[in-house]
């Protein structure tokens, strides 16, 4: 438990970090969506699987810009997963 402990602790480092960008610009990088945005859905979204969702949504800058990421049609479309045509 220790070691989760340590990387929760590290996470709310950095999203403190992340709350102080996000209250200044819409995205992690500035006024445009990039990957360095992107990169983090899939990451965030098991924090909530995993009951942690408290850590973004005690953010508010946060929480508004996760929001809007999972929001986005394109992950809509795929994050129960894709279905094969074959």
């Amino acid at each position: 438990m220790r070691v989760v402990k340590c990387a929760i602790d590290q996470l709310n480092v950095k999203l403190d970090v992340y709350e102080g960008i996000l209250g200044k610009q819409a995205y992690l990088a500035g006024s445009e969506l990039t990957l360095a945005d992107l990169y983090h859905v899939p990451f965030g979204t098991r924090l909530f699987r995993a009951g942690l969702g408290d850590l973004i949504n005690s953010r508010p800058n946060v929480s508004k810009w996760f929001n809007a990421l999972v929001a986005r049609p394109s992950w809509v479309a795929i994050k129960d997963g894709i279905t094969s045509t074959a």
